[in-house]
């Protein structure tokens, strides 16, 4: 929590000074903000029974959890642009940060940042398969978390444009699941 709330300052700082870092520096802050979707991830470590030294593990922010939590940041970062500049137009994302440090139109950013993720994919994948200590379906379970960002993230954000996803939810429930 006290890397969060220091990452969160740096945050506000760049806001108030309206001072946009590198797509570098950005993310490495939204990092370890982002890193809020991992509590769930712990969650089911519990209900999975895993030992004390897998919760050492997760909470050291080892490489996988990192880049996992820059990709879950980059994608909505990429997908919510717009949004973010309707409703807080102080608040820098990656776009922004690509754009300052780049140049060139929201399109492109989006375009490059998009290649940014596909990289982490690889990355990922890296981490999964390099892994030789911690129980394969742990893993899956933040890999599963990642793949559930990606399908809310495909071309809107749909945490802010839930409509989106309410006809998926629909076909799920009452179509793909027998009653």
């Amino acid at each position: 929590m006290k890397e969060i709330s220091k990452c969160m300052v740096q945050e506000l700082i760049w806001r108030e000074e309206r001072q946009a870092p590198t797509v570098h520096d950005y993310l490495k802050q939204a990092a370890a903000i982002s890193v809020q979707y991992v509590p769930m991830v712990v969650i089911c470590f519990a209900a999975m029974d895993a030992k004390d030294e897998l919760y050492k593990w997760a909470s050291s922010f080892p490489r996988i959890i990192e880049i996992a939590a820059i990709m879950c940041r980059l994608m909505d970062d990429v997908a919510g642009h717009e949004n973010e500049k309707e409703e807080r137009s102080k608040c820098f994302t990656a776009v922004d940060c690509y754009i300052k440090e780049h140049g060139g139109t929201i399109e492109q950013a989006k375009k490059a940042l998009g290649g940014l993720i596909e990289e982490h994919w690889r990355r990922l994948n890296q981490e999964f398969l390099n892994n030789d200590t911690i129980p394969v379906p742990l893993l899956t379970i933040l890999v599963d978390l990642v793949r559930s960002m990606d399908g809310m993230y495909i071309d809107v954000d749909m945490y802010s444009k839930c409509s989106r996803v309410a006809n998926q939810i629909h076909e799920l429930l009452n179509e793909c699941v027998g009653h």
